[in-house]
């Protein structure tokens, strides 16, 4: 299967859904070929997150509100702009957005593109779409990143640009503030915008989590290219550069080993290796009275699973990712 990173860049003309209104293609047009411009930049990190997913959809929805707790880390973890995208399992778009039960237009792929924006700018965004006053200053100032998200998706093997995106308050410590629907290309005499503040075409929980677990000291960050890319003829053919996809990964040799009395997989039943299953996320902070991970003085943001699944033999992951520090 092709990744939707390629088919961004390949396809220069996206399915439009029908709520975009006429005055707004061209807008919509400059901001496509913008995302192809990130996207198709090697700066850009792409993520492939199929197991985040999936893990996602496997969980209990209120195990992950946004304002929670448990939810991890989102602050930027690389520079710029990184690109996040994974397979929809049981995902349908209706005539006005996202359908719960099963329709004929069932969405094959997901993407969203993260931005990492200066908060000055995040204040001209708001000031451009309407939205001011004591609220955003309020916003501002509880706030030390902006992180403007496109989402993308495929039907029938075209990609589909979404005509909104969500500009998302993130706080000093990373934690996730709010998420502000932002959108001028919206036709109101076809929709009701509100229904697109939820989960709608595209869902935030899947990329925050993925930037949530690219936190973590022990899951890595394993290079797929020559696993999910395209052949380089291929690229050739196109005239389009070939990208680097990683995906990310538990690493074992850290994360908590599952107690007696949790299932353990004898050999490999699942043909994958060392993959996601429920867990939680647990901040070991140097306060000068916690003793760190395991009691070893191992301080920051770990992946705790309660069971692991799979065979290390196909896939143990050596701890050489470092995990970057957020950016200011």
């Amino acid at each position: 299967m092709l990744r939707l990173a390629h088919r961004v860049l390949s396809q220069r003309v996206p399915m439009v859904p029908r709520v975009v209104a006429d005055e707004g293609m061209e807008a919509l047009m400059q901001q496509y070929h913008l995302a192809q411009v990130m996207i198709g930049s090697p700066a850009c990190q792409k993520i492939i997150a199929d197991n985040v997913a999936q893990y996602y959809a496997d969980t209990p929805k209120q195990d992950w509100s946004l304002n929670g707790k448990n939810f991890p880390c989102v602050a930027p973890p690389f520079q710029g702009a990184w690109f996040i995208e994974w397979t929809e399992t049981n995902y349908f778009i209706g005539p006005n957005g996202r359908e719960d039960t099963p329709t004929d237009q069932k969405i094959q792929q997901g993407g969203s593109l993260l931005v990492n924006v200066p908060l000055n700018t995040a204040g001209q965004i708001f000031k451009e779409h309407g939205i001011g006053g004591d609220e955003l200053e309020s916003l501002l100032a509880s706030s030390k990143w902006f992180l403007m998200i496109q989402h993308l998706c495929t039907k029938d093997g075209q990609v589909i640009f979404l005509p909104f995106s969500h500009g998302v308050f993130v706080g000093k410590t990373g934690e996730f503030i709010r998420a502000i629907f932002l959108s001028r290309l919206i036709n109101p005499d076809l929709i009701d915008a509100s229904i697109l503040t939820g989960e709608s075409f595209t869902r935030l929980h899947v990329p925050l989590l993925t930037t949530g677990f690219l936190h973590c000291k022990n899951v890595d960050r394993i290079d797929a290219t020559k696993m999910e890319g395209p052949p380089p003829g291929w690229c050739k053919r196109k005239r389009l550069p070939s990208l680097e996809y990683h995906t990310i990964t538990i690493n074992p040799n850290i994360s908590s080993k599952p107690r007696s009395d949790e299932r353990k997989t004898e050999g490999d039943r699942s043909g994958k290796a060392l993959h996601i299953c429920r867990g939680h996320f647990m901040h070991c902070v140097n306060d000068g009275v916690s003793n760190g991970l395991f009691g070893k003085g191992i301080y920051g943001t770990f992946w705790v699973p309660s069971h692991v699944r799979g065979t290390a033999d196909l896939g143990q992951v050596i701890p050489t990712y470092n995990v970057l520090a957020p950016t200011g």
